[in-house]
């Protein structure tokens, strides 16, 4: 615990304050480090981070499979969804990634949900632009990255 506390300072400190620790531990692209956190809060695998993301959602944007895979083994819904009603696989859609969109609907995620604006994943993948999914990447690693201090 105490190597914890000092890769992440305390636990009930986000990413933004009351992100919590699985957030922070997805963030930080250690398996170790989101295995642990799991182990101390096993609800936080389907609570939304104060920014109201889900926890597979933020390791989509993290651009990392493996993490991904220990959430989904842990039982991180792939339908728990945004603020907007993006899905995980919604989000997939958005930043391309067509492989980790399979791999969540082979979890259970359902590719007819539709957002609030009524898109489904099939068609947010039709009216993405070339640039999308490589530009949001970009933008949520930059705002975490920025306030992450390991």
């Amino acid at each position: 615990m105490e190597g914890w506390l000092g890769e992440l300072g305390h636990p009930r400190v986000g990413v933004w304050h009351g992100d919590g620790l699985l957030q922070c531990a997805i963030w930080s692209g250690n398996a170790a480090t989101v295995s642990a956190a799991l182990a101390l809060d096993e609800e936080a695998i389907n609570r939304l981070d104060k920014a109201r993301m889900p926890p597979l959602v933020t390791a989509l944007y993290r651009g990392d499979a493996a993490l991904m895979a220990i959430l989904i083994q842990a039982g991180a819904d792939p339908d728990l969804a945004d603020p907007v009603g993006r899905s995980a696989l919604h989000h997939a859609a958005l930043l391309g990634e067509h492989v980790l969109l399979g791999e969540l609907e082979d979890a259970g995620g359902d590719g007819g949900l539709e957002d609030k604006d009524g898109r489904t994943p099939a068609t947010l993948i039709e009216h993405r632009g070339a640039l999308v999914g490589p530009s949001l990447r970009a933008h949520w690693a930059h705002k975490y990255t920025a306030k992450l201090a390991f």
